[in-house]
């Protein structure tokens, strides 16, 4: 496992699986037909990439209020879901 051996400070196999048993209770967005037609008219109109589209859409059906991104605009909402940079000073 890459977290538990070959990051620069690896995480304690304990603390590896629990985080493993965290994010199996996150709900699991199915990619179908309608959700990759969603992005792609996403991403023509807000001018953005197919895959920040794709990655957006997936979070408002999941019901998510904030997606954490880098790449775009922090504040900005795309329908129901908010940017937030977590590397803005």
């Amino acid at each position: 496992m890459t977290v538990t051996r070959k990051l620069a400070r690896p995480l304690p196999a304990g603390e590896a699986e629990a985080a493993l048993r965290g994010l199996m209770e996150l709900s699991v967005v199915r990619v179908d037909p309608d959700l990759v037609l969603a992005a792609a008219v996403s991403s023509r109109r807000d001018r953005i990439s197919f895959w920040d589209a794709l990655i957006l859409a997936a979070a408002s059906v999941a019901g998510c209020e904030e997606v954490l991104s880098e790449d775009l605009q922090h504040g900005q909402s795309f329908g129901r879901v908010r940017i937030a940079n977590p590397l803005r000073d």
